[in-house]
């Protein structure tokens, strides 16, 4: 019977611990799911964000192209103003030739 006593008075007692040895336990796994998640997400968007920067280098390099032909087409472009100008004037030229040779 002392031994019923002692236990019932160790369970009396620990009523009050356990539930907060439960609740600590309960606290402590889900600040680690927490984390392991919040872990996961960083990786995730570091993964994501590696991603978008390979992409962007990659537009700059294409825009670098792409400001590089407009150059090039322009100039040829200028190019032409400039031959159709001087091949005008030439054709201006010898048909005022033609005509000094008509008179």
């Amino acid at each position: 019977m002392a031994e019923e006593n002692k236990l019932v008075k160790l369970i009396k007692s620990n009523i009050v611990v356990i539930p907060i040895i439960i609740a600590i336990i309960g606290a402590t796994f889900t600040t680690l799911r927490y984390v392991i998640n919040l872990t996961e997400t960083v990786d995730n968007n570091r993964v994501q964000i590696e991603q978008l920067i390979d992409k962007n280098e990659q537009l700059n390099k294409e825009l670098t192209n792409m400001t590089n032909k407009q150059a090039e087409l322009s100039a040829a472009y200028r190019m032409g103003e400039d031959l159709y100008r001087i091949l005008a004037d030439q054709v201006r030229e010898q048909s005022y030739d033609i005509k000094d040779l008509n008179r």
